[in-house]
C-alpha cells in the first residue's frame, strides 16, 4: 500500500516537472531583451524581412486576436506594454515607436512573450506603440513565383513555335 502511494506521488511529481519544463522549451517564459533598430520594418536585416509576417497597425488597446496572434496591450507607469500568444511559432517581434523600434529575437521560435514595449523616448518613458510586426519562424518568403504550363501536343503535326516568354 505504501509503495503504491509513493509511486503515485512520484509519477505525479515527474509529470508536473515534465509539463513545466515542456513549457520552458516550447514558449517564451524568460524575458527577451530587445535590440534597438533605427527606422522601420523595411530597415530590418534581410533574414528577418524574408520571413512571413503579420502587422498590427494601428495597435489596438486591450486584447485583440488576428491571424492566430493574440496581443494584450495595457498601460504602465512608463507607457504601453503588451503580452502576446500565437498558434504559430514566432521568430522575431518588431515593436515600432518613435524614430525606430525594438526588435525582440525569439529564434529559433516561441509561442508567447510578455512585457514588450516600444523604444525609450528622451522623456525616460517609452514611445507610443506605432505598430507591431510578428515574423513567423516556420515560413520563409522567397520573393519568387514560378508558374509552369503544360501543353498537350499529341494532336499537333509539324513544327511548333513557342514564345521565349509570356
Amino acid at each position: 500500500m505504501y509503495n503504491k502511494r509513493m509511486s503515485a506521488i512520484f509519477i505525479a511529481l515527474f509529470l508536473t516537472l515534465l509539463m513545466v519544463f515542456g513549457v520552458f522549451l516550447t514558449t517564451s517564459v524568460l524575458a527577451v531583451e530587445p535590440e534597438y533598430m533605427d527606422g522601420n520594418d523595411k530597415d530590418l536585416p534581410s533574414e528577418v524581412r524574408a520571413l512571413d509576417s503579420y502587422k498590427f497597425d494601428p495597435v489596438p488597446e486591450g486584447t485583440t486576436t488576428r491571424s492566430g496572434i493574440t496581443i494584450d496591450v495595457y498601460n504602465t507607469n512608463r507607457g504601453q506594454e503588451f503580452d502576446w500568444d500565437s498558434n504559430r511559432t514566432i521568430a522575431y517581434v518588431f515593436v515600432k515607436g518613435g524614430p525606430g523600434g525594438n526588435l525582440y529575437d525569439y529564434t529559433p521560435g516561441a509561442n508567447s512573450g510578455n512585457g514588450l514595449h516600444a523604444p525609450l523616448a528622451p522623456s525616460g518613458d517609452w514611445y507610443g506603440l506605432s505598430h507591431i510586426t510578428f515574423y513567423f519562424a516556420d515560413e520563409e518568403l522567397t520573393g519568387e513565383l514560378l508558374i509552369t504550363k503544360q501543353f498537350d501536343l499529341n494532336d499537333v503535326e509539324g513544327d511548333v513555335d513557342f514564345p521565349a516568354s509570356i
